[in-house]
């Protein structure tokens, strides 16, 4: 009979196996699409996902590691635009802080993602700017909409069943 000690590492290393099971994130190759780059707090490493059913959140798509200063400057993300975009930002450490967001990118705009801490690290906060003239250093705050979500084991073993709770019931 197995101890309680290793149903748990059983489940654990079930649960780790699944979660490597999500799709990585491809950038469309046809549509209209914007640019999105992320920056983060003092260099904390970041787990973005980005959802392919933005109103359900289903669909879940990590975007593959790049160290901070290649995603903000080199190598932003191509998404599609002129429709509702949802992605979640989380901290990739112990300390999770996941912020689960969606705003209306518009074709062939530039955006910058800024997720950062409180100063007692109690609290994450997220801002989207459209990044207007980025040889101005022009950045205009961006509308978006903090998403409420759910997750169970249903989604972890790949059942289409909705994460989010909310349908866009506030606008930062």
């Amino acid at each position: 009979m197995f101890s309680l000690s290793m149903k748990l590492i059983s489940i654990s290393i079930i649960v780790l196996f699944m979660l490597g099971c999500v799709d990585a994130y491809t950038e469309p190759q046809s549509g209209p699409t914007a640019n999105i780059s992320i920056s983060g707090y003092n260099g904390y490493d970041l787990a973005v996902s980005i959802y392919t059913h933005s109103y359900s959140c289903a669909g879940e798509e990590n975007v593959p590691y790049k160290p901070l200063a290649k995603m903000t400057t080199k190598h932003p993300l191509k998404i599609p635009a002129d429709k509702l975009f949802t992605f979640m930002v989380n901290l990739s450490s112990i300390f999770q802080c996941p912020m689960l967001v969606s705003f209306y990118p518009q074709a062939n705009e530039n955006y910058l993602v800024y997720y950062n801490l409180s100063d007692d690290n109690s609290k994450c906060h997220i801002k989207i700017y459209n990044a207007e003239d980025g040889t101005k250093g022009m950045l205009i705050p961006v509308p978006f909409y903090h998403r409420t979500y759910e997750s169970s084991l249903a989604n972890l073993f790949g059942a289409n069943s909705t994460v989010c709770t909310d349908f866009l019931s506030t606008i930062s």
